[in-house]
């Protein structure tokens, strides 16, 4: 069901991912193969993630008898989930060749530093790997890197994301190799919001990033501002240098004048 895997602002998809998101969910059993409404949940569960039910969904990806479609769910809803409990199994999964892809993509959509520095030495000799990450960031037929609720700013797993995908960025300056498409994907998305169910608006997501830039984790305003400047969201970054926030003024410094390009425009991708 759902083949597109499409989170559709209709009401009727959005009434069917509340409604099964709400529904039990047993852990896989090693023995048996999922029932069918089991897997019908977890084919919709990314549309709604949650911490504690993302873990037992790890021992999907390393089943060979779990469908690929499954697997692919499940690893999109432990990443949206961005839990750092899952961080251990999700790091030592990338071990795996056989489940590597789907814990690559848990770890782009939520991971931890650790697991982007392991995928910096894993993609640049794993050329499938890194193309089911191209593909999967290039993909128009669903949304599994669109999705922005703000259950994923206040939970922090956004902004686990966006440290994943600064690192893959910077890539790895012994091989010279970065992936700097999935921070592209990640700025479009943030600068242009998303009109699915619950989803966030443009400037719902920059009111949530200002209010990061006038917080107290100057790690995270340092990744925030810069993030803001590839947005081209110049009127936040003045409005946080104005009151006073240094890594604001030094992103701004940055940024193209905006004779030249308009300040509200994403800067393209890559």
């Amino acid at each position: 069901m759902f083949p597109d895997q499409k989170c559709s602002p209709s009401v009727s998809r959005a009434q069917v991912v509340e409604r099964r998101a709400r529904l039990p969910v047993r852990a896989p059993s090693r023995r048996n193969r999922l029932d069918p409404l089991t897997a019908a949940c977890i084919d919709v569960l990314w549309c709604k993630p949650n911490a504690e039910l993302s873990t037992l969904l790890l021992p999907l990806l390393t089943r060979a008898r779990t469908p690929a479609a499954i697997k692919l769910s499940a690893a999109v809803t432990i990443g949206y989930a961005g839990n750092p409990a899952n961080d251990p199994k999700l790091i030592s999964l990338l071990d795996d060749p056989s489940a590597r892809p789907y814990a690559m993509l848990a770890v782009v959509l939520g991971g931890s530093e650790a697991g982007a520095r392991k995928l910096l030495e894993l993609l640049p000799i794993d050329h499938h790997t890194e193309a089911v990450l191209r593909r999967a960031i290039a993909n128009t037929e669903n949304d599994h890197f669109d999705l922005l609720r703000e259950p994923m700013f206040s939970s922090g797993q956004i902004y686990r994301r966006m440290r994943v995908a600064e690192l893959l960025k910077d890539g790895d300056p012994a091989s010279k190799v970065s992936y700097g498409y999935v921070w592209a994907q990640l700025m479009t998305r943030l600068a242009t919001g998303w009109s699915g169910p619950s989803g966030m608006s443009v400037c719902a997501v920059r009111a949530e990033l200002y209010r990061v830039l006038m917080g107290d984790d100057a790690d995270k305003r340092r990744m925030v501002a810069a993030a803001l400047a590839d947005m081209h969201a110049r009127g936040v970054l003045l409005a946080a240098r104005d009151a006073g926030v240094e890594e604001a003024r030094v992103a701004l410094l940055g940024l193209v004048p905006p004779g030249r390009h308009h300040c509200d425009t994403p800067r393209s991708e890559h």
